[in-house]
């Protein structure tokens, strides 16, 4: 992969940014809760004022590179602040309308995901069918008659804010502890923001690095580096393409030689447009191959963050990656079949499997039970098997029993990555067609 010279700028998150968010948040969930029945004048305020003040930001940008363009931009949040604040009525109904589409799909996919244990006997899913039933029972009324129900919308916000709230303060918490920054991977409770806003975080980022490129006169884009200079023990990749569903992402890891990654890789077992199929496990110990492989097949940029952990969370890793082997049986891809002679085709498979195989001798599996036996593209996926192995180190990154984003995943990492003191202690950008490097003090070739 050819490498290119340029750097990112990264910011870090100053620990006053922290409190100060925690603590609106906080606010505007206990207004939100107080109020009820409209939208809290304080969360007007703070609407209204981030409208001004992102507006107030790009006219001031404008001054260094003036466009048409640009000048539009700039005015598009104050725009908005000011229908916000006329048509606020009728935008709460709006807002209470769209929470229930939120929450009853969210139900409708917990349903569907039951359908799937259900087929495969998976233990336990007679609860996944009563929280399906549940949710879809708390959205109908939003969706179906949003304007009687602003109240319930306002609610729910709050308690999310709240929540959310707490989970910025406890990173700042973190952020300004004295204890050393390898036994700072406590478990607590997360909770993450909304799929839909994290989604596109990833597709987000590559647009950012696409307009680093483009807009840098001399090619080098200067970065500001305070991480430890260590070896990651884990590293958790973020793919994500600029184009079609690749744009949603995909994650897998990489730890102590060898790559995982999961996902529905029998083309032969795909339905619902490719988002169910049968659970494929596949292993390489080619990191590298396997990264040029991904960027020359599907166009792949990949983030990869590397985590520092103690022993016996690394000891903690290994126990749940051999407990996960007690699960699978060997498959193998139509390639490797045909070369065994067992795979009849009057031409060489070219499927994303044999290519695959072709490319990184990658080793392959099938899940005979747990409910990795099937592949659902928003629950059971590549993110939730990374996280089944990640979380029991204690690190609780994504919501185990909501839609599993690629994009929330690249969230949280990136803001630990932002992090002075975190136990994120690297991020590397694999460019499709470039090779972007910003981590560990020293600029290291990674390529």
């Amino acid at each position: 992969m050819e490498k290119n010279q340029a750097k990112l700028v990264r910011k870090y998150i100053g620990v006053g940014s922290l409190a100060l968010t925690g603590i609106l948040y906080i606010i505007s969930g206990i207004a939100f809760l107080v109020w009820r029945t409209k939208v809290p004048p304080l969360v007007q305020f703070i609407i209204v004022g981030y409208a001004v003040l992102l507006t107030i930001t790009s006219l001031l940008a404008c001054f260094s590179k003036f466009t048409v363009t640009r000048l539009i931009r700039a005015f598009m949040p104050a725009i908005f602040g000011v229908l916000f604040l006329v048509f606020i009525n009728q935008m709460s109904a709006i807002y209470a309308f769209f929470i229930g589409i939120y929450i009853v799909l969210i139900g409708l996919i917990k349903f569907i995901d039951y359908i799937l244990q259900r087929a495969n006997k998976t233990p336990g899913r007679s609860m996944v069918l009563l929280n399906a039933i549940i949710i879809i029972v708390i959205g109908l009324p939003l969706f179906l008659n949003p304007k009687t129900h602003i109240g319930s919308a306002l609610v729910f916000t709050g308690i999310f804010c709240l929540f959310y709230g707490f989970t910025v303060l406890g990173d700042f918490f973190v952020e300004v502890s004295p204890i050393k920054q390898t036994n700072r991977f406590k478990k607590r409770m997360r909770v993450n923001l909304p799929v839909f806003l994290t989604m596109l975080m990833p597709k987000k980022a590559i647009s950012y690095i696409n307009n680093l490129l483009a807009t840098d006169d001399d090619g080098v884009i200067e970065e500001e580096s305070f991480k430890v200079d260590k070896v990651p023990d884990i590293e958790i990749f973020v793919h994500v393409t600029e184009k079609g569903f690749g744009t949603i992402g995909h994650s897998d890891f990489y730890f102590e030689g060898k790559v995982y990654c999961y996902g529905n890789y029998d083309d032969s077992s795909l339905k619902l447009f490719g988002s169910i199929g049968d659970g494929v496990l596949f292993t390489t110990t080619d990191r590298d191959r396997y990264i040029k492989f991904c960027a020359k097949t599907t166009g792949d940029s990949i983030f990869a963050f590397g985590l520092s952990l103690t022993e016996p969370q690394k000891q903690a890793i290994r126990d749940r990656i051999k407990e996960l082997f007690t699960h699978v049986i060997p498959w193998e891809s139509k390639l490797k079949r045909y070369e065994e002679g067992t795979y009849q085709s009057e031409k060489e498979p070219d499927d994303y499997a044999s290519k695959l195989y072709k490319e990184t001798h990658a080793e392959m599996y099938k899940f005979k039970d747990t409910s990795f036996k099937a592949y659902f593209v928003l629950t059971t996926n590549c993110v939730k098997l990374v996280d089944y192995v990640v979380r029991s180190t204690g690190l609780a990154a994504a919501n185990p029993n909501g839609i599993m984003s690629p994009g929330a995943y690249y969230e949280f990492f990136d803001r630990q990555y932002r992090l002075k003191n975190s136990i994120v202690i690297s991020k590397q950008t694999y460019h499709h067609d470039a090779t972007i490097e910003h981590e560990n003090k020293e600029d290291v070739p990674i390529d």
